[in-house]
């Protein structure tokens, strides 16, 4: 009986267990599902990480590094450097990891939020050939490219406003030096010893305009300005050939030019204000000086002094006053026009100048005579010079 009744129970446990395993089994439809699911995330995974993998872009990054200082670092294996993020404030070439990278550079990008390249920042970077310098970039800080021996290009952001002292000094593979608009302010020998250097290009804002700028720029012969000239700029530079002045041009500072022994041709403002002393002395291959307009001009003593070459002078309506000596030694010198507008001639304006012929003046002889300097003469001309021919123009 016992047997029976046990029989009967194990057979019930054994249809409960078969129906409790049946109840945890998948439905077919069901794993489908799940394979598939599991499929295609796999697939889309794999596709991102292939996508990741064929990325010219990172295929290409050699090394990447974020400062201390937030300085984004990445380096690419065609010998671009990309820098973003910060400023950039030491030269990286002593990061110990990078500046294994440093030799095979050719190309920096300076790219968002970097707004300053700091001292000394890429000085002696022998490999560098080209600079691009991005639109948040305010200032190129002092010496920060010299002797970047094979930098030849530079672009300048449309908003740097300052070039500090020395910041191209020895790049002798650059070319051209055209600065944005946006400058402000060019340091002294900021491109000194530059000695490929040819032309170099300044907009209208540069309100501060250091000593010496291009000294030793041997090939130098071209310059532009949009704005006043300081004094020293290009004093003794033996290679610049033309100046072109944009018509907010309003002062050229003394001995700005002085001694340009090849400075031959320049294209002057019609706003200009002031030549200040000695601006243009010993510049021996000047042989015109024509100034066809000015604004309430005047002419500081010795500002064209020893200009051996000038044969003919014509000076603008508008001019108001000449200084000492303005054109002594002027040897070569045969005639010279004087405006109505003029009030003021000082000793010697046109001592040692024994080829002069003729004195034109553009008023009327009534003029002339009533405005006292026929009869003080001898003190422009100088002692013991005969008087050259007077034509009026009036």
């Amino acid at each position: 009986m016992w047997n029976k009744i046990l029989a009967a129970v194990l057979a019930i446990g054994m249809v409960i267990s078969m129906s409790a395993c049946g109840s945890n089994k998948p439905d077919p439809d069901s794993l489908g599902e799940l394979e598939t699911t599991r499929t295609e995330g796999d697939a889309q995974q794999t596709e991102a990480q292939q996508t990741e993998a064929a990325s010219p872009a990172r295929q290409n990054v050699l090394y990447e590094e974020t400062t201390e200082n937030g300085l984004g670092i990445t380096v690419y294996s065609d010998g671009t450097l990309l820098l973003e993020n910060a400023d950039v404030e030491e030269n990286l070439k002593n990061r110990s990891v990078f500046s294994d990278y440093v030799a095979n550079i050719k190309t920096l990008k300076l790219g968002k939020g970097v707004g300053r390249i700091g001292e000394k920042a890429f000085q002696n970077w022998d490999k560098l050939q080209n600079v691009i310098i991005g639109d948040d970039v305010k200032e190129v800080a002092y010496s920060a490219f010299s002797g970047c021996t094979t930098l030849a290009d530079v672009a300048f952001g449309k908003n740097v406003q300052k070039v500090g002292e020395y910041a191209f000094t020895g790049c002798t593979k650059l070319k051209d030096a055209v600065l944005s608009e946006s400058v402000t302010s060019v340091g002294d020998y900021a491109f000194s010893k530059c000695t490929a250097l040819q032309n170099a290009v300044f907009g209208t804002n540069v309100k501060y305009m250091g000593n010496m700028i291009f000294e030793g720029c041997t090939a130098f012969t071209y310059f532009k300005t949009g704005s006043d000239i300081a004094a020293h700029s290009f004093e003794s530079n033996n290679t610049l050939v033309t100046v072109h002045m944009e018509d907010s041009v309003k002062v050229v500072g003394e001995r700005a030019f002085s001694g340009c022994l090849a400075l031959n041709f320049i294209t002057w403002s019609n706003q200009l204000h002031e030549i200040k002393s000695y601006a243009f002395s010993n510049c021996t291959k000047l042989n015109s000086i024509t100034i066809e307009s000015c604004d309430d001009l005047v002419i500081g003593n010795g500002a064209f002094s020893g200009c051996s070459k000038v044969k003919t002078i014509s000076l603008p309506e508008g001019l108001t006053k000449i200084g000492e000596k303005a054109f002594e030694d002027c040897k070569e010198l045969e005639t010279i026009v004087l405006p109505v507008s003029l009030k003021e001639i000082n000793y010697g304006m046109l001592q040692n100048t024994p080829k002069l012929r003729v004195l034109g003046y553009r008023g009327t002889q009534v003029q002339w005579y009533s405005s006292d300097f026929k009869k003080n003469a001898e003190w422009f001309l100088g002692a013991g010079k005969s008087s050259p021919k007077c034509e009026y123009k009036g």
